[in-house]
């Protein structure tokens, strides 16, 4: 699967992740919509599977992002140019849902314009995102902060573990496409 993927972006020049966290977790089939509510309380089996299945077309492969791609991503957003978005991938203060922003709850995926780096909703706060990326033998990778969390201690570019079979209200995902 990491294969397919890097021959894509070699082949397409790069590839494209979701502009707002997953959502409609609880129907048989995910979406990536704008004013979602339903992205959280997921197991990382869970998010893997949902994310396969957002694809709308066989030209399309849809996976839960990878921690290469969060990273790149990262790197696009500190590279376009302005302060604030460089400042977002390590203190992600003001761009996020976080601790004391929203009751300690997550938010509609892309429901506050603040929160976005170009065009990109919620990498930082919110739910907890997970990738496909390994932590160690029983871990996999969760990014960018959530709900209950500072921002200046787990901005975008934050990266943490949990076993995969762990699904507090507090964890979700990204997809990530590619031709």
């Amino acid at each position: 699967e990491f294969n397919s993927m890097i021959a894509s972006v070699e082949k397409y020049g790069g590839f494209y992740i979701g502009r707002y966290e997953t959502g409609n977790l609880k129907e048989a089939e995910a979406v990536v919509v704008k004013n979602n509510s339903d992205i959280n309380n997921q197991t990382w089996y869970t998010m893997y599977n949902k994310s396969k299945g957002v694809a709308v077309n066989s030209n399309v492969t849809t996976s839960m992002i990878w921690g290469c791609q969060w990273d790149a991503t990262l790197r696009w957003m500190y590279n376009s140019g302005n302060a604030e978005k460089k400042k977002y991938t390590y203190d992600s203060t003001g761009k996020g849902n976080y601790s004391g922003t929203n009751g300690n709850k997550p938010i509609a995926t892309g429901s506050v314009e603040e929160y976005a780096v170009n065009n990109i909703y919620n990498m930082a706060g919110n739910v907890w995102d997970w990738t496909i990326e390994a932590d160690n033998t029983g871990y996999r990778v969760v990014r960018g902060g959530g709900y209950d969390s500072f921002a200046s201690s787990y901005p975008s570019s934050y990266c943490g573990g949990n076993s995969p079979s762990y699904s507090l209200s507090r964890r979700g995902s990204r997809v990530a496409l590619y031709m």
